[in-house]
């Protein structure tokens, strides 16, 4: 397994770059806290990695052009389109679109729950960013003052602090599509292999599952020249990264200050200290 692993350094100043909601003190209603997790008895403020996720995702599509797969909403549940032949972000990002449709069954004529789910184990693995030393955040107190009447105060915890973070970005699964029919690795039905098809991939055997009689799955791989494509723009985007809360009168710069890459032919982070 070919892997590029990756470890980021940011430094950032006077930031609320991922907030936890609402200040739980009651003298404080207008207040929102940031995130931060204790350990050895400090406290180290932090953005969760579903939130780094959200801006590298955006980044790919304002300095990538990458057309991003379209979100589905229904009730409670949301997805995307789920197909990472058409949409780069669905191959590098992974994907979890779970479903059943009604159908015959041909030899009982008796309706019946088909699963239609498709999943995908994300190529990208990235850490949460943390700052690298206990930090202590400062309570900015700020009012709303431009109507009339008595002002409206409100806080936020904001930080300095320099960041650290991880990914993983797996160079082989990048581009290549399993049809496994459990969770994580069924990531095309068939109607989007075909496609796959079409569109230059090649089969390959599945070198880890066979079927039933004992012979080697296969595998959908898009061509060379686009699996490379992808897999360089979610490396290089890093440059332009942006984003995060109260950016309006923080403008905080979340750009990699410091980079190291290397790629191996293991799984294993060998930066994560």
């Amino acid at each position: 397994m070919k892997t590029t692993q990756g470890f980021i350094i940011i430094d950032v100043d006077v930031a609320a770059l991922n907030n936890a909601g609402k200040d739980p003190q009651p003298i404080n209603e207008n207040g929102v806290i940031t995130k931060k997790i204790r350990k050895h008895g400090r406290m180290y403020p932090y953005v969760s990695g579903q939130a780094w996720r959200y801006w590298w995702r955006e980044t790919l599509q304002h300095h990538a052009q990458w057309e991003m797969s379209p979100i589905i909403r229904e009730s409670k549940v949301a997805y995307t389109e789920a197909n990472p032949i058409q949409y780069g972000d669905d191959d590098i990002f992974g994907y979890m679109r779970a479903g059943k449709i009604e159908v015959t069954d041909p030899n009982t004529g008796k309706s019946k729950k088909e699963n239609i789910t498709l999943t995908r184990v994300s190529p990208l693995k990235n850490s949460a960013l943390i700052a690298i030393a206990g930090t202590q955040t400062a309570k900015h107190w700020s009012g709303m003052s431009r109507q009339e009447g008595n002002p409206v105060p409100f806080s936020k915890e904001e930080y300095s602090a320099m960041m650290k973070g991880m990914f993983s970005l797996n160079l082989e699964q990048a581009g290549t599509f399993s049809v496994q029919d459990r969770t994580g690795f069924k990531n095309l039905n068939q109607a989007l292999a075909q496609n796959a098809l079409e569109q230059g991939a090649s089969e390959i055997d599945e070198p880890f599952a066979k079927d039933k009689a004992g012979n080697p799955l296969k595998l959908y791989r898009l061509p060379k020249e686009t699996r490379i494509q992808r897999i360089k723009d979610t490396i290089r985007v890093l440059k332009f990264i942006s984003g995060g809360a109260m950016q309006t009168d923080n403008m905080v710069d979340v750009t990699p200050k410091f980079i190291i890459l290397s790629t191996f032919r293991s799984g294993n982070h060998p930066f994560s200290h």
